[in-house]
């Protein structure tokens, strides 16, 4: 089995992932007057099985440094995510939006684009979803960012849009 060659990943970038306070999709059942969840007691057991699974969503457009220049500027609005491998199975939006066509040319380069986004900023990822020897990320050729958002908080996900620019 021959390995792939490497992507090159870009040393530096116009986009980080904001760290800070990552932005979360707002749900329909969030009320703008709701109270902030309360913290547990160092006492209380947390379950960890009772956390939603998260998922990182951003748009092709977002990852341009890591994008073959002509694919950012023609597929720009395409939705991407990155989540655990192990929550993968959860993912519902092929189910729900049938994909149209789209060159293999294309769906390689974005494809590599995302892999050298996870390999360049694996640490931060990690942060934001948890530890694990295993991220997983796709891309949808037809859905909106928006029914990718709705589709991902259908399926019980916590969405994160993590991405910033660094001028913001």
């Amino acid at each position: 089995m021959s390995k792939k060659p490497k992507p090159q990943v870009p040393t530096s970038s116009p986009v980080k992932l904001a760290m800070d306070e990552p932005k979360r999709a707002r749900s329909e059942k969030e009320d703008v007057g709701e109270a902030p969840a309360k913290e547990p007691a160092d006492d209380e057991e947390q379950d960890e099985g009772d956390e939603a699974p998260l998922v990182v969503v951003a748009t092709v457009a977002d990852l341009s440094p890591w994008m073959p220049p002509k694919i950012a500027r023609q597929h720009g609005a395409r939705p991407v995510w990155f989540l655990l491998e192990r929550d993968a199975s959860l993912v519902g939006v092929f189910q729900r939006y049938a994909e149209g066509p789209m060159d293999q040319s294309v769906t390689d380069g974005i494809l590599g684009g995302l892999r050298a986004f996870s390999t360049d900023k694996n640490q931060e990822l990690q942060l934001l979803l948890g530890p694990t020897d295993r991220l997983q990320f796709g891309f949808h050729v037809s859905a909106s960012l928006e029914e990718v958002v709705d589709t991902f908080q259908d399926d019980g996900f916590d969405v994160l849009s993590g991405l910033a620019d660094p001028a913001e």
